[in-house]
């Protein structure tokens, strides 16, 4: 398959692209591409996308990537003729993230960063596409006492039987993976480590920390920080 478009727009597909990120990351790339939008709605939202869904340049399909995707197989597909240009480009978000929900999505989480991210791999050396993998700032453990600011090419030490584990390791796991494809099948690979974000359609009563804070100062109740006077966090919007 061809890896640079043939057609007017490149075919990329967005896994989880109904999340609070995905779905924002839709809105750029449907501007100038053919986009394939992937989830499972786990902890995705189809409001997300209720306004992408008339745009003639994205597809919707609700799928699990831990199963393998057949995107030539499937009938609202034909028009993107992914059979004789492939897909250009696979972004990964797809990893059941939410607080609330943690402990019941605890598999779902290490399937979704092992046996899903390997399925969207495999279609990226089938289509030769960029694979550009979300990850987290997980994957650099707690911060130590003595190191306040963390360097990207820092090693991180996490415990692989922790309570976060399966969502931490998943991360970690994840990146080795892509790695190792790019390294085996030379796959043009991207990671990027998004750290704790917010920002439109984050959901409130989600338990994350700036949720919280929009949650309890709209009921007049103080604004909880975890941690420390010291306590100190880097955020994205």
């Amino acid at each position: 398959m061809p890896k640079r478009a043939i057609f007017d727009k490149k075919n990329v597909l967005v896994a989880g692209g109904a999340g609070f990120i995905g779905s924002h990351l839709c809105d750029e790339l449907v501007k100038n591409n053919k986009v394939i939008c992937v989830d499972n709605f786990i902890t995705g939202d189809e409001r997300n996308i209720d306004h992408l869904l008339k745009n003639s340049s994205f597809v919707f399909i609700k799928a699990d990537i831990n199963e393998p995707l057949e995107l030539e197989s499937l009938p609202e597909l034909q028009k993107f003729k992914i059979q004789f240009q492939g897909v250009q480009e696979i972004y990964n978000l797809a990893c059941p993230t939410s607080p609330v929900n943690f402990k019941e999505n605890k598999i779902a989480a290490l399937l979704a960063n092992s046996a899903g991210v390997k399925n969207l791999l495999d279609l990226a050396v089938k289509y030769k596409a960029t694979f550009i993998q979300f990850s987290s700032s997980v994957v650099y453990g707690p911060r130590r006492e003595e190191k306040r600011n963390i360097a990207e090419d820092d090693f991180g030490i996490v415990n692989p039987v922790g309570e976060r584990s399966s969502y931490d390791e998943g991360k970690r796991f994840a990146e080795s993976l892509v790695v190792n494809y790019r390294d085996v099948y030379g796959l043009d690979v991207k990671i990027a480590r998004i750290f704790r974000t917010y920002g439109p359609r984050m959901k409130l009563g989600d338990k994350q920390m700036i949720p919280d804070f929009i949650v309890n100062a709209l009921e007049n109740k103080d604004l909880i920080i975890y941690g420390d006077k010291d306590f100190h966090t880097s955020l994205c919007y």
